[in-house]
Order: C-alpha cells, then sequence, then structure tokens
C-alpha cells in the first residue's frame, strides 16, 4: 500500500492508525512492550481502550481485559448460536463441559448489537435414559440485571450470531466501586477482585534446553520470562504450572509485570484489587500462545 507523508506521520504516531512497529514503540511511551507472541491488532485495541476510554470506568477496565485476553477467547468462540424462550442453549459442537458454567457470554447479534449474559448451570431435562442436557442462563425470572451483565428476557428463540465465552470476571465488593469518587470513606473501602482462568497462559516454565539436548517435537525456541501475573517485578518470582508464575514471551529487553501496569491504568487511584486464579475445569484448557512463536503465524485469525 503506498501511502504519503502524512498517511505515514499519521500511522507511526496515531494508535488508531499504527501498525507493526510504529505500533510497540508507541505502546513503549506508556511503559507497555507488546509480548512478542501477542497479535499486533488486538494489542491496538488494549492501548486504544487504556488510552480513549475513561479511566476508572467499569467499562474501560471491561473492555482493556475483553482485547487483552481476545487471543483465548477466540478459542472458545461459537457462530449462530439459538437460545431458547426459556434461555438454554446448545453448542453448534454439541459438547457440554463445566468449564463455561458462571462464564460471561459476550454475544452479538445480527443487528450488531452486544450483549453480555452469565451461564447459570447446565440443565437437565428428562428421565434416563433419555435426558437432554443444555447449558442454562441467568433470566430475568429470578434474577435481575447488574453492573457485570444482562439477564437473559425470556419469550422468544434469539439467534446469536458470534457467542464468546469470557476468561475473566470482575467484582466490585465494597464501598463505591470503579469511578465513584463522591465519598472519600467509599474510595477508601473500594476494592476489585478480578477472577482469571487458571489455564489462561498454559506452558512449561521454560523452553531453554540444557546440554545441548533436542528439542522436543512441538516446542517453539527461545526462553520465557514468568511475568505475566507479577505485580512485583522487583522481587523474583519461581514457579510452576500449578502455582504461577506463569510464562509470557516478551518483545523487548525491558519488561515490567505487563499485566500489572495495565491494571494501574485503568483502575483510579485509592481502589484495591487482587487477582484470583479460578479452576473453572481443568478439562477445559487454553492453549499456550507459543503457538504462535512456533509457526510464526496466529493460530487463530484476529476478529476485529
Amino acid at each position: 500500500m503506498l501511502l504519503s507523508q502524512i498517511d505515514k506521520a499519521r500511522h507511526s504516531t496515531i494508535f488508531t492508525r499504527a501498525t507493526t512497529t510504529d505500533l510497540d514503540r508507541l505502546s513503549f511511551f506508556y511503559d507497555l512492550v507488546r509480548p512478542a507472541s501477542f497479535p499486533r491488532a488486538y494489542w491496538a485495541k488494549v492501548m486504544q481502550s487504556i488510552i480513549y476510554q475513561p479511566k476508572g470506568t467499569y467499562a474501560q477496565l471491561f473492555n482493556v481485559l475483553y482485547w487483552l485476553f481476545k487471543p483465548w477467547t477466540d478459542q472458545e468462540t461459537y457462530e449462530n448460536v439459538t437460545i431458547s424462550t426459556d434461555g438454554r442453549f446448545v453448542l453448534p459442537t454439541g459438547d457440554l463441559s463445566d468449564g463455561r458454567v458462571h462464564k460471561l457470554l459476550r454475544c452479538t447479534f445480527s443487528d450488531g448489537s452486544v450483549k453480555i449474559y452469565m451461564v447459570y448451570q447446565i440443565h437437565e431435562t428428562g428421565t434416563p435414559p433419555i435426558v437432554v442436557r443444555r447449558y442454562q442462563l441467568f433470566t430475568d425470572q429470578t434474577f435481575a440485571s447488574n453492573s457485570m451483565f444482562s439477564v437473559y428476557t425470556r419469550g422468544q428463540n434469539v439467534t446469536v450470531s458470534t457467542m464468546e465465552f469470557l476468561p475473566f470476571l470482575i467484582f466490585e465488593t465494597t464501598g463505591g466501586g470503579l469511578g465513584n469518587v463522591n465519598a472519600l470513606d467509599d474510595l477508601r473501602n473500594g476494592k476489585l477482585t478480578i477472577y482469571l482462568d487458571s489455564t489462561l497462559a498454559k506452558a512449561p516454565p521454560t523452553y531453554m534446553k540444557e546440554d545441548n539436548e533436542e528439542r522436543d517435537a512441538g516446542e517453539p525456541f527461545g526462553g520465557q520470562l514468568l511475568e505475566l501475573f507479577d505485580l512485583d517485578p522487583d522481587t523474583e518470582n519461581y514457579g510452576d504450572q500449578i502455582t504461577g508464575p506463569f510464562p509470557l514471551y516478551v518483545g523487548g529487553s525491558q519488561l515490567e509485570g505487563v499485566f500489572g501496569t495495565i491494571l494501574n491504568k485503568c483502575i483510579s487511584a485509592g481502589i484495591k484489587y487482587e487477582l484470583v486464579n479460578q479452576d473453572w475445569d481443568t478439562s477445559l484448557d487454553y492453549q499456550s500462545l507459543s503457538i504462535y512463536a512456533q509457526q510464526g503465524i496466529y493460530p487463530f485469525p484476529p476478529k476485529i
């Protein structure tokens, strides 16, 4: 694509235009280093949410987490799913897993509208040997909508064009919560708890080989830094696949806790927050982004 000098200047200085190394350079000005295996298209959305949306709001934090974990969400995305009048559905693949219960659903409809629902349980009807099992959403029969998700309004079948299972939850516990700074006491007592699927960054602690050992089939080249969930980069941490910290490929020589830095840019001063690794169901694992480093191509094409 041929660009004029003005277009080149825009691509190198504006986040909504920047691509390739220009995007990485602009991110560095905000003390953020894009992980090398993270798709640039999604990283641009992360940065745009941080910069252009009001800081300290639930919408900003949700959008940042949505795009930050989009490479994993793509692995749990389904198309043309019909939700029945009572808020129940089955996936096109037909499989059921407890790993999807109590997860948020981002549903995009044919008119472009988006709603966030939550899976309540796996509902069973019938008697053995004929039993029908379907996912059940929280509905307006017994629940009310809240800041995190909407309840499903019963009454008619709807078809969801794109259904995405999100690997995180955000809870406001005490105080005024996000964006509420009207009372000092509320600000001091405000707390956020972010639950993350514990299988998000599944990968061995390192791929570095000792004593000239042969590389196992399917392993990418190079080593990894264990900094994804590290909010205290000045302290050395050692972990494994059970306790963490978990591995992350990096694109630069300077790196602090990427995830912690992003949260600090989204959460208002005075609001406390904690991260919790949640085991929804270890049988429903996400693939590591090391696949990208190995194959040189993102296995799930970015969906913008």
